[in-house]
């Protein structure tokens, strides 16, 4: 880990590097940061704390690599993904100096928050969008959105836009055949990288894998 916009210097001998670059506007997405509060975000250490921290990031940027490995074309969403992935990673194994959390006003966790917030995914689920995203949308602070939904859905912000992609990648499947689209693409074109954990969650809500829906379309009760 290097500290952003200052240089650095490697010597190595017979080494093969992998690089991985992060912006920093990625990472206050990924926090949520309010763009008026956004300050440098200051690692405290340029190595992982532990060797199993190190073991988790080489195992996160290892699948992203394979994960694009050999596709001429990446959907916005799947890399979008992808990036917040190894954010996210980065973020909970590197110790990180971040900018004081917003006070939550309990009074903007409203039914109209919740509305604004339900709208606007239910109108950008196609597109890469995050907390942040919705939280504007909504007039509102990330925390703010975030009790909206325990309070009043009993869930969160990404949960139900997750269950929203899971839905129109349903119709996808449902509209296709195996000679047009396989589950794997359908997947990636709604944000999931990782076809086994998108049919367990496929199953859980639809009750049966999504390979039988692309073979039968949605199965009669």
């Amino acid at each position: 880990m290097t500290p952003y916009g200052l240089p650095y210097q490697v010597v190595s001998r017979s080494a093969a590097m992998r690089v991985t670059a992060l912006d920093p506007g990625l990472l206050h997405d990924t926090l949520g940061t309010p763009a008026g509060e956004r300050t440098r975000l200051d690692f405290l250490e340029l190595q992982a704390p532990t060797p199993a921290a190190a073991q988790l990031w080489q195992a996160a940027t290892v699948f992203v690599s394979q994960r694009l490995a050999g596709l001429e074309s990446v959907p916005s969403l799947l890399s979008g993904q992808l990036a917040h992935l190894l954010a996210v990673t980065a973020l909970s194994l590197f110790p990180c100096r971040t900018p004081d959390p917003r006070r939550v006003d309990s009074t903007d966790a409203t039914s109209a928050t919740l509305r604004r917030a339900l709208a606007y995914i239910d109108s950008h689920a196609h597109r890469d969008i995050t907390l942040a995203d919705i939280a504007r949308a909504a007039c509102a602070s990330p925390r703010a959105v975030q009790q909206a939904f325990r309070s009043r859905r009993d869930t969160t912000p990404l949960a139900h836009l997750r269950r929203v992609r899971l839905e129109q990648a349903h119709r996808d499947l449902q509209a296709a055949t195996p000679d047009t689209s396989t589950v794997t693409r359908i997947a990636a074109r709604w944000g999931f990288a990782h076809t086994s954990r998108f049919a367990a969650y496929y199953r859980e809500v639809f009750g049966h894998p999504p390979a039988m829906t692309l073979r039968h379309g949605a199965p009669r009760p």
